[in-house]
C-alpha cells in the first residue's frame, strides 16, 4: 500500500513582492512636486503574492469491485497501460480510449486499467495518479496620505487571483475515482474562487 501522501504536492514556489513606485517627493523620478501634487503622484506601492503548486495525489478505483471481491471494500484496478498517453492501448483495444489526455473531460486515460481477475486485488498504486496544478496571484495597491508628522492614511485595492486562473479540481467523477464509469477522467469542480477584489482604509495614528 506504499505512495505518495494525499496531502502532499510534488512541488511549491511561494513568493512575495513589494514595490514602492518611485514618484513623489524624496522619490527618484517627480521629487520636486508640490504638497498638491504629491498627494496625489506619490506614496504608491504595488505588492504582490505568487502562489504555484503542483497537483494532488489520487488513487484510482473500481466501482464494481465489490461484486468482484465479494465484499465492500472498494479494489484498485489493473494497470495495463500508461494513463497519461493519450489513444488506444494496445492490451485493451476495445476501449474507446481519449485522443487527449489531460483535459477537463479526460484528465487521464480510463483504458489503461483493466478488471482484476475474480478474488483478486488490483494492481494500480496507491495515490498512482496526479491531479490538476494550482496557482494563484495576489495583488495589492497601496496609496498612503500623510496627513500629520504621526498620523497616516493608508488606502488599499485587493485583487485575490489577480489573473482569473481556473484552478480544476482533482478528477473523482462519481465522488471517487473510478475508472470504470461513465465520466473517469472527468473534472466537475474547481477547487478556488474567480477574481475578487476589496477596497479598504487604514489609519495610523
Amino acid at each position: 500500500n506504499y505512495g505518495p501522501s494525499g496531502t502532499v504536492r510534488p512541488w511549491a514556489w511561494v513568493s512575495a513582492a513589494n514595490w514602492e513606485l518611485p514618484f513623489g517627493r524624496g522619490r527618484a523620478f517627480a521629487n520636486s512636486l508640490s504638497r498638491g501634487a504629491d498627494a496625489i503622484v506619490g506614496g504608491w506601492a504595488l505588492s504582490g503574492i505568487f502562489n504555484f503548486e503542483g497537483g494532488t495525489y489520487f488513487t484510482p478505483y473500481y466501482l464494481t469491485s465489490p461484486q468482484n471481491l465479494n465484499s465492500p471494500i472498494y479494489d484498485r484496478p489493473n494497470l495495463i497501460g500508461y494513463p497519461f498517453k493519450a489513444g488506444t492501448v494496445a492490451s485493451n483495444p476495445t476501449c474507446k480510449a481519449p485522443a487527449q489526455v489531460r483535459t477537463v473531460l479526460n484528465w487521464y486515460n480510463q483504458c489503461a486499467y483493466g478488471t482484476p481477475a475474480q478474488y483478486t486485488f488490483g494492481n494500480a498504486g496507491r495515490n498512482s495518479l496526479l491531479g490538476p496544478g494550482y496557482g494563484e496571484v495576489d495583488l495589492s495597491l497601496t496609496k498612503s496620505f500623510a496627513i500629520t508628522e504621526k498620523t497616516h492614511l493608508d488606502l488599499k485595492w485587493d485583487v485575490f487571483n489577480a489573473l482569473n486562473r481556473v484552478n480544476l479540481a482533482t478528477p473523482t467523477g462519481d465522488g471517487a475515482a473510478f475508472v470504470d464509469v461513465g465520466n473517469a477522467g472527468a473534472i466537475t469542480g474547481i477547487v478556488d474562487f474567480r477574481r475578487r477584489m476589496q477596497v479598504g482604509a487604514h489609519l495610523t495614528f
